[in-house]
């Protein structure tokens, strides 16, 4: 194999107990990129080939090498108004844990969502990159600050009594110092809540799912390996909560029922288990289309649907 499992170091516990799950060609990436606006992908160029491992001491899968995506790759995607539609349910969720005049400081705050939502209850701070965020951000009047969190903990440890990350963490190379930077900055007794994409959802089942592919996401994040973290940190887990299947996403989980349903039927076996470019699931997946908006509509009970796209885990600093 080009890539030796034995040498990928966990990005959570730098040990080089992991296993290869598959090897992805960065031409097929780059392809299915093509379908979002992307004429080309410089953080890609460097490699042929980009493995998919998974942390046997965490239950982490993990992307190597860590090709993550750029300022500019993100400007590209924040010119679509769905990439900010995500974030409202665990938003509403954090807000339940806040009491009245709470110092909260949210990593990768974007144009301040959240921000927006406390502010009449807590003293928000957020930390944020891409400058038009930034520009919306302090037009709301909120206070969010161009720094990274391993900067700003240096300069305030132990300040917050709340410290967020809302889809954030699967998008970093180095999980393990944003963790222990981001858990810095919270006073002892506070809460660490980090919200992530689900592996234990509807996320990780589809085929050639772009989004959830390098350069976007770097990590797949499971119960087990966010209960992982309180061990790995000097903090105690107090809740893993998971969203209900928004409405937004029925039509995505209806595809994939149907598209599952397809293969069986015709017999379909991948042996991918990220992306496959054969004829067979591309017809799949044409009928999955047509026929998802008709089982979406009757998808009105609760009790058909499984988890929704994101989980939030909340942890107490020791």
């Amino acid at each position: 194999n080009p890539i030796c499992s034995m040498a990928i170091l966990s990005p959570l516990t730098g040990k080089d107990n992991t296993e290869l799950i598959e090897e992805i060609q960065t031409s097929d990436l780059t392809r299915l990129y093509k379908k979002l606006g992307f004429s080309e992908l410089k953080e890609l160029k460097p490699y042929q080939t980009i493995g998919l491992y998974r942390c046997l001491d965490t239950d982490l899968r993990f992307f190597y090498p860590q090709a993550t995506g750029e300022a500019e790759f993100y400007e590209v995607l924040q010119q679509n108004e769905w990439y900010y539609l995500e974030g409202k349910s665990e938003y509403l969720y954090a807000e339940s844990l806040i009491s009245k005049g709470d110092k909260v400081l949210d990593v990768g705050c974007g144009r301040g969502q959240f921000g927006s939502q406390i502010s009449s209850k807590a003293e928000f701070t957020g930390l944020e990159f891409n400058d038009e965020a930034i520009k919306k951000a302090h037009a709301a009047g909120l206070n969010v600050v161009k720094q990274s969190i391993e900067e700003h903990s240096i300069e305030n440890e132990g300040k917050y009594d709340m410290v967020t990350s809302f889809q954030v963490l699967e998008h970093i190379g180095n999980s393990k110092d944003f963790i222990r930077a981001s858990l810095s900055a919270v006073k002892p007794g506070g809460n660490l809540v980090v919200s992530v994409p689900s592996y234990d959802s509807l996320v990780s089942v589809q085929l050639n799912n772009t989004l959830n592919l390098p350069p976007h996401h770097m990590s797949w994040w499971s119960d087990e390996a966010l209960r992982s973290l309180a061990g790995l940190f000097d903090m105690e887990l107090i809740t893993i909560h998971h969203e209900e299947l928004d409405d937004a996403h029925k039509q995505w989980y209806s595809f994939l029922l149907i598209a599952e349903a397809l293969k069986k039927i015709i017999g379909f076996k991948s042996t991918r288990k990220v992306i496959d470019t054969s004829f067979s699931l591309k017809a799949i997946h044409g009928v999955a289309k047509l026929l998802s908006p008709l089982l979406a509509r009757g998808l009105t009970d609760k009790r058909l649907t499984p988890y929704g796209h994101s989980v939030t885990a909340v942890y107490r600093k020791r």
